[in-house]
């Protein structure tokens, strides 16, 4: 019963089924999204923030939702030469908006910095920041101006959990990352360090998140425009909101 459960959770029972064999099986949307946890990956609870919504609003738009859990570096590269049509987890871009439709957002996060508790560490520009130790992930983007900031002392990890582990040793003053990421991060690699650590309020930048489809994909358009449309229905009736609290529960939130 536990598996026929998550599958109604994410959607996956929710699409359009053939009454008989006469009729059209729906359409397989397959959907790329990079290992970004709370928002994407293979062991979370449907996939992450974004396979529950994505999963559920194409249910909802008649087709079959299939999710495929790939590294970001290689879904650039697929989208590009064509070998995947949609993917997920994506900022908007100018470059890549030379190149894809994208949908409505389906998320919306804030990129925090976060200090070891008790520090007096707060900023109104990023010069504020000049003399401290600031941890980042290795071609990790986080805004404009943060990224090009070439005046700050950014100590390079291969992810944010290394990054955390790294303040807690006193290694780095600080570091940053999606409100989400950080909060399942401590949840998950660090729950004793829960009370040793805590987030800088004032947002670095606030993130709109997207699906994308190929422009030279023929249906590409149509599955954004329904999934907007199943999107706009998921929010005015409820379920969205009640994905939202689910998926933080699973993180402690």
């Amino acid at each position: 019963m536990k598996h026929i459960l998550i599958a109604a959770l994410c959607g996956a029972s929710l699409a359009a089924q053939p009454g008989d064999p006469s009729e059209q099986a729906p359409q397989v949307v397959e959907v790329a999204i990079d290992d970004w946890a709370p928002f994407g990956g293979e062991n979370l609870l449907c996939k992450g923030i974004s396979g529950h919504i994505i999963s559920e609003a194409l249910a909802r738009a008649g087709y079959e939702p299939r999710i495929i859990i790939i590294p970001w570096a290689r879904i650039q590269k697929y989208h590009q030469e064509g070998v995947i049509d949609f993917h997920a987890n994506q900022f908007w871009a100018e470059d890549v908006a030379q190149w894809a439709h994208f949908s409505e957002p389906y998320y919306k996060t804030r990129t925090l910095f976060l200090k070891r508790k008790g520090s007096d560490i707060e900023y109104d520009t990023l010069e504020a920041l000049r003399d401290l130790r600031i941890g980042v992930g290795i071609g990790y983007y986080y805004s404009l101006e943060f990224d090009k900031a070439d005046f700050l002392n950014k100590i390079e990890a291969e992810t944010t959990e290394q990054c955390i582990g790294m303040l807690l040793r006193d290694r780095i003053d600080l570091t940053l990352d999606s409100e989400e990421v950080l909060r399942h991060t401590i949840h998950t690699s660090y729950p004793e360090a829960k009370e040793l650590l805590e987030l800088i309020p004032r947002p670095l930048a606030i993130q709109d998140i997207y699906l994308v489809a190929r422009q030279d994909n023929p249906g590409g358009i149509a599955v954004i425009e329904r999934f907007n449309q199943a999107l706009a229905e998921m929010k005015k009736d409820g379920s969205y909101p009640k994905i939202i609290q689910l998926q933080q529960k699973s993180f402690g939130r």
